[in-house]
């Protein structure tokens, strides 16, 4: 008789759950579609009965949500890469040209610039003129280097963010697969001991 009304309460909890909630799990974040699937499961006495149809599609968003948040870091730290081979590039560039800097200031009385002897002033205003496009450059890198940073540090607050969501979302779903394992276990062991009883 108790098999008979458990497979009754089964059935009617199946039933119960309409197509639209599969859906509804298309939308929203994955706590929504936790709360979602809690919502639509059947009870059997303390048991939720879900079906599996919103077990996989749940599996399958949260599949989905992961592989796309590894796609979004591995293009942020491709793109961090980059940005740092350039930052290393520019300040090669950049020594290289402080140390042309230093070689012409070094030169004593005559000055030579592209093989050509020029006039102390003229000389000096190449060289302000040199200089102003370093410090041109400097600045430029410099912020390139703070905009770098920033994006680095942002990506590295999301990553932490996206990671303490995923392993409190695991420990979720652990927990409730060892409640439900229990409450089958346990639920295995009543029915033995009905069985040897009888």
């Amino acid at each position: 008789m108790k098999h008979i009304l458990f497979i009754f309460l089964i059935v009617t909890a199946l039933f119960s759950f309409g197509q639209d909630s599969t859906n509804n799990m298309k939308e929203g974040s994955v706590k929504e579609q936790f709360d979602h699937v809690y919502k639509k499961s059947g009870s059997y006495q303390e048991y939720k009965v879900i079906k599996k149809n919103l077990y996989n599609t749940l599996k399958k968003n949260v599949l989905d949500s992961i592989q796309n948040q590894k796609v979004n870091i591995s293009e942020a730290n491709k793109l961090i890469k980059e940005q740092a081979n350039e930052i290393n590039t520019l300040s090669s560039s950049l020594n290289q040209l402080k140390s042309e800097l230093d070689k012409s200031k070094n030169e004593k009385n005559s000055i030579r610039f592209l093989g050509i002897k020029l006039k102390k002033g003229v000389f000096l205003a190449l060289m302000w003129s040199i200089f102003g496009l370093l410090l041109f450059g400097l600045g430029t890198l410099f912020y390139l280097y703070n905009n770098n940073n920033r994006i680095t540090q942002k990506t590295n607050e999301d990553l932490k963010e996206l990671e303490m969501e995923f392993k409190n979302a695991r420990t979720r779903a652990l927990e409730r697969e060892q409640t439900l394992n229990r409450k089958l276990q346990d639920e295995i062991n009543k029915q033995k001991n009905t069985n040897s009883k009888k």
